[in-house]
């Protein structure tokens, strides 16, 4: 699930919804916070719902760590000044800000004979995709 953007209510029914499924494994694709008001308690449960090697940064988490401010819009910009400050000296801030380097760009995971790539926007990988091409 990607795009949550400070919307707990929307998370919260993404729960609601996957709690009546046989889930494996939850992967978190990026932009939990900014716009909606609730970025830090959606942060929260995202944290308690979803392993860390499963989130994959959104730009918007880049945006929080100071990139890319350029390519955003002036409404992303004002959103992510309010959200700063709420997020300063918060668990929740200080998770973003503890896991920069944590929090992968892409992932890829073969799911039986298939091959899953999880990313926000355009994958990212330092490798041939062709490694993942059965023989």
């Amino acid at each position: 699930m990607p795009d949550i953007h400070g919307n707990l209510e929307a998370l919260d029914m993404v729960f609601r919804d996957l709690n009546h499924r046989n889930i494996d494994d939850i992967w978190f694709l990026g932009d939990a916070i900014n716009y909606g008001c609730d970025s830090q308690l959606v942060l929260r449960r995202l944290r308690k719902e979803v392993k860390l090697e499963n989130w994959i940064a959104g730009n918007h988490e880049e945006l929080y760590w100071g990139a890319g401010e350029l390519s955003f819009s002036k409404e992303a910009m004002t959103m992510m000044e309010y959200t700063r400050q709420f997020l300063e000296s918060t668990e929740e801030g200080n998770f973003l800000i503890q896991n920069k380097d944590n929090m992968q760009r892409s992932s890829i995971k073969r799911v039986k004979d298939k091959i899953a790539i999880m990313t926000h926007h355009k994958p990212v990988f330092p490798f041939s995709l062709d490694i993942y091409r059965q023989s």
